[in-house]
């Protein structure tokens, strides 16, 4: 099934979302208008089992209501994986260099989605313009396992609507695949990154292998799930 079409929204409109819900099962929950937490308790159950699609569908999502949306990551919905990129400049440079696949417009810049073979944690990168620098000048993170994106037509705190930037299909990649297009677009624009990782995880540092300059700050501080 080809979705690819030319999309904008102003209105509360699940159609659309709920054609890419169905169409790949993928697992969803409801948020808080203008918010971006779950409307309903405990919603990590919804990590490991499908939600009650037509209860949750009819109760929260009924032509009128203005709930919001979100989809949720990793191998309940068959390791789906999104590349949420929060600078506008950046996103768009990255859509002429990502697997064409269904893009959001956030209040920032982009999410793009894509499926993996295997599930994949939770990622965050930072990018500075000097290694020294206490602020980040962007972030990107990668919401798959445990993790969750708000869609359209769910409406930002800041009143702006998420809508489909490219309503298509979600394309199948690796994962790593996408990281290095990221890590050599931020190389050309000589960013220094910095990969974050929760605390609380258990972590091992990545083999060592040669870098250049920017690359060599990106290895020093990656470090992986075991």
């Amino acid at each position: 099934m080809n979705l690819i079409k030319k999309y904008g929204i102003d209105k509360m409109d699940y159609s659309d979302i709920f054609r890419i819900i169905e169409l790949y099962d993928l697992n969803f929950i409801p948020i808080w208008p203008e918010k971006k937490n779950p409307l309903v308790k405990k919603w990590s159950q919804y990590q490991k089992e499908k939600v009650p699609f037509e209860e949750f569908k009819h109760k929260y999502f009924y032509p009128g209501a203005n709930n919001g949306i979100a989809i949720i990551g990793g191998s309940i919905s068959h390791e789906l994986f999104i590349i949420d990129v929060d600078n506008n400049d950046f996103a768009m440079e990255l859509v002429d260099l990502l697997p064409e696949t269904l893009s959001i417009k956030t209040s920032k810049g982009l999410h793009f989605y894509y499926f993996e073979e295997y599930a994949i944690p939770l990622d965050r990168y930072e990018f500075r313009i000097n290694e020294s620098d206490e602020q980040e000048l962007f972030g990107i993170d990668v919401k798959a396992e445990g993790g969750y994106v708000i869609a359209p037509p769910s409406i930002h705190p800041s009143g702006i609507h998420y809508s489909f930037y490219h309503f298509a299909n979600i394309e199948r990649i690796k994962y790593d695949t996408i990281l290095q297009i990221i890590l050599n677009l931020a190389n050309k624009h000589n960013y220094f990154i910095k990969k974050v990782i929760n605390a609380d995880k258990k972590i091992k540092k990545v083999k060592e292998k040669t870098y250049t300059k920017k690359e060599r700050f990106v290895n020093s501080n990656i470090q992986e799930l075991e």
